[in-house]
């Protein structure tokens, strides 16, 4: 739930999560993420996501390292599962289960 954090609580977030760990020790971070600045999808951060940012990989990295923190680990980008849900609301999900 990293993207309710808030870009402007990130780094507090990164300070606060270096303390919680050991040294040496590992965490993970789970979140929906973007590769590269795009403009947000309106139906969904009013929707899915109210008053939430979704992070952007390379500056959540950053922010990371700016703590001190190491990332180690892995990712994975899903393919979208809606159909212009901006434009079509409710009605423009698609059914995925099962795939």
């Amino acid at each position: 739930m990293f993207e309710h954090v808030g870009k402007r609580f990130i780094p507090l977030f990164m300070e606060k999560l270096r303390t919680m760990l050991k040294p040496g020790g590992a965490g993970l971070l789970h979140t929906v993420g973007k590769e590269r600045d795009t403009p947000e999808d309106m139906w969904t951060m009013r929707h899915i996501f109210p008053g939430a940012y979704i992070p952007i990989l390379g500056k959540v990295i950053a922010a990371m390292g700016e703590k001190g923190l190491v990332p180690m680990g892995h990712r994975r980008i899903c393919g979208s599962t809606t159909a212009s849900p901006s434009t079509r609301g409710p009605a423009g999900l698609k059914h995925t289960h099962g795939r």
